[in-house]
């Protein structure tokens, strides 16, 4: 149970010092902020990351994926003015998914997907962002 609790914590510092890290360079372009890379970190940091961004910033758009150990993940998180405009996350991962042969869901504002193929990241997170910038739209 201790070491879970540290894993835990250790997990809850590295998401608020990798979002500390990148607040600041966070910027607005066509009334969107934008966070698309890779991140190979655990899928719960990841998490912490979003959730920690999205009350901050209502028009964000984060996707990331990370290939950690044997898991290959893709988060979107989107804040509430882009959900309010039509964009629903959990649409947008089952597409981009595909790209890292898996699947996933979610909610409108937050869905993630898993999948096997570490080398299709890059193209999933590609594709994530031109649905949500085609739904902007």
């Amino acid at each position: 149970v201790a070491d879970i609790i540290m894993i835990l914590i250790n997990d809850e510092k590295q998401a608020a010092l990798y979002k500390e890290s990148i607040e600041p360079n966070l910027t607005e372009e066509d009334g969107v902020v934008l966070v698309a890379r890779q991140l190979d970190l655990m899928p719960d940091v990841i998490k912490g990351i979003a959730f920690g961004l999205k009350p901050k910033f209502p028009n964000l758009v984060f996707v990331t994926g990370s290939a950690f150990g044997d898991k290959v993940t893709l988060t979107i998180m989107l804040g509430d003015e882009i959900v309010a405009r039509g964009v629903n996350a959990s649409k947008v991962i089952r597409e981009a998914a595909k790209e890292i042969g898996g699947g996933g869901g979610g909610q409108p504002f937050f869905a993630t997907a898993g999948g096997k193929k570490p080398e299709g990241l890059e193209k999933a997170i590609f594709r994530a962002v031109e649905l949500i910038k085609g739904e902007l739209k």
